[in-house]
Formats: C-alpha cells, structure tokens, sequence
C-alpha cells in the first residue's frame, strides 16, 4: 500500500481523497488548522494537525 500526504485544506484535496482508491493508497490529511483535520476526519479520512515551523522542521 502507498502512503500520500495531502498538505493543505481546498475543495481539490478533497476531491483527490475521494478519487483514490482506499485499498491501494493510505491518504493522510495534513493542516495547521485543528478544525480542518476534524474536517477531514468527519469524512472518513486519517487527519493530523501540525505546526510547520521551517520547511526543514515539522512540530506535531
């Protein structure tokens, strides 16, 4: 199974999760913004919130 992180909440990331076929890819949906993951996860997809502090650096 490949894994795809989506970075950024838009009608077009949804529109991506939904197009991909769930037994072949693991979506995760990546936002700063605690209340797009919940978003995101109503809608049955993995979500985490995070922090980007450097383009070298993630903080959870």
């Amino acid at each position: 199974m490949k894994r795809i992180a989506l970075f950024g909440y838009s009608q077009m990331a949804f529109e991506t999760m939904h197009r991909l076929n769930p037994e072949q890819y693991q979506i995760v949906f990546v936002v700063k913004d605690p209340t797009q993951a919940a978003q995101a996860l109503e809608q049955g997809f993995e979500a985490t919130s995070w922090i980007f502090a450097t383009t070298t650096t993630l903080k959870p």
